[in-house]
């Protein structure tokens, strides 16, 4: 018996087997075939590499810093174990097991009472996953409460300005390459901080950018940005801070951000209401970042549902309350590595440290983030693939792991021979993060 069923399985997956098709974008191609183009400038690549963080900042930083009187290995070591503390935070309220993947959809938010949906959430998991009361036990020790003084904010700056400038700049400037000639005039920011957000913006579109509305509940924090703010080279005429979230849906801003603060809210419910109102002030972009962590990755997962599957499905009577996924994903399907993955959806970068107790050095981290626009996904979209783990370069061929158009992971083999030169070349080139200018076609195999 157990040989029969044995064969069956194999003879199933043998039904079932898939070939996949890979075709250069025709315009790339011939670009490249006529040498208007190289391989590593392919229209895929992400840039920058890496980023350079402005001087002004680092000198703004420097200044606000000396003056503060603190020891600089205080400062040095506090910040490094505040950078510890906030990656191993877990997602605030209580969930399923993440890890488990029979369990994952039911963590997703379709319903508009939350707190109902939680409690059979954690009342059903409760009677079927023993390991459920020490992971409770851990997101409590985790969920420590930190109070964002000036001191604090100081700490801060040293151990996670750089890093999440850097992350931000990267996030913003796929919006400004992709979108050419969208000129924002005014910017959303909440959980502002020390104002990461308004640095890059600044930098980005300094010709444009008019207005920046921050909202941080720590007036603290809020005084520390102005501060650090005064030695811009590329001033925002018009800052305005804030310490709670406005509750009228006007005015509307151009680009609403949410960076690295959905962890810091203390429950589905608040992270809901909050989504709700920021999408409610988006004009045209909502860019969503956390940290690269498991916890990170849920709560842009998260947001991702709730815009999508709950805000935009339940307003049926608003015909222009329509969006899309503008980046990582290339499609506005459920996420695969969300639900059928072990591993979180995030992209690597590098940026230097501040050079405190010596030299600066170059470091590495992770984020996760996405980028939603309002109104309908435009047909000259292309809708390339993702790469979304490390390319695996090896003796005449290269191995991508993308994310598709069509909803679904597929580890894509590229050769010289099975897909032509410049579809290897380009594959070769190519790194985690960036877009793969290739269509994608699959066929069964009946054997």
């Amino acid at each position: 018996m157990m040989l029969n069923l044995y064969f069956l399985r194999r003879m199933q997956v043998r039904n079932f087997s898939v070939k996949v098709e890979v075709k250069l974008n025709d315009s790339t191609n011939t670009l490249l075939e006529n040498k208007l183009l190289k391989h590593r400038h392919h229209p895929g690549i992400i840039k920058p590499r890496v980023v350079e963080v402005p001087e002004w900042i680092k000198n703004s930083i420097q200044i606000v810093l000396k003056d503060s009187k603190i020891p600089t290995s205080y400062l040095w070591e506090g910040g490094q174990k505040l950078m510890k503390h906030l990656l191993g935070r877990f997602i605030p309220d209580i969930q399923p097991n993440l890890q488990d993947r029979k369990t994952r959809s039911q963590a997703t938010i379709y319903s508009s009472n939350l707190n109902e949906r939680n409690e059979d959430i954690i009342e059903y998991n409760m009677n079927n996953n023993s390991k459920l009361a020490k992971e409770k036990q851990q997101l409590h020790n985790s969920a420590i409460t930190i109070d964002y003084n000036r001191r604090t904010g100081l700490l801060y700056i040293v151990g996670r300005s750089q890093y999440e400038y850097c992350a931000v700049y990267k996030v913003l400037n796929q919006i400004k390459s992709k979108n050419v000639n969208f000129k924002p005039q005014t910017l959303f920011d909440f959980g502002s901080g020390i104002g990461t957000v308004m640095w890059s913006a600044s930098q980005l579109w300094s010709d444009s950018l008019k207005e920046y509305f921050g909202v941080d509940s720590s007036s603290e924090m809020n005084d520390l940005s102005e501060e650090l703010n005064k030695y811009n080279t590329h001033p925002i005429k018009n800052i305005f801070y804030r310490q709670f979230l406005p509750a009228l849906p006007v005015p509307t801003y151009d680009i609403v951000v949410s960076s690295f603060s959905l962890l810091e809210l203390p429950d589905t419910k608040t992270r809901f209401d909050v989504i709700q109102k920021l999408w409610a002030k988006v004009q045209d972009y909502l860019v969503i970042i956390e940290d690269g962590t498991n916890a990170g990755f849920t709560a842009v997962n998260e947001a991702r549902d709730i815009i999508l599957y709950n805000i935009l499905k339940s307003d049926k009577s608003n015909n222009n309350n329509c969006a899309h996924v503008f980046a990582p994903c290339p499609h506005d399907m459920k996420c695969p590595r969300y639900y059928t993955d072990d591993i979180p959806c995030n992209f690597e970068i590098s940026y230097y440290t501040l050079p405190l107790s010596g030299p600066s050095f170059l470091k590495k981290q992770r984020y996760s983030y996405v980028i939603l626009k309002k109104g309908v996904r435009s047909d000259s979209d292309n809708q390339w693939p993702r790469i979304v783990q490390p390319t695996l370069k090896r003796s005449k061929h290269v191995i991508c792991r993308t994310c598709t158009a069509n909803g679904t992971l597929k580890e894509i083999i590229f050769t010289s021979y099975k897909y032509g030169k410049n579809a290897y070349r380009c594959a070769r080139v190519s790194q985690w993060g960036d877009l793969l200018p290739i269509e994608i076609s699959t066929d069964k195999l009946h054997e």
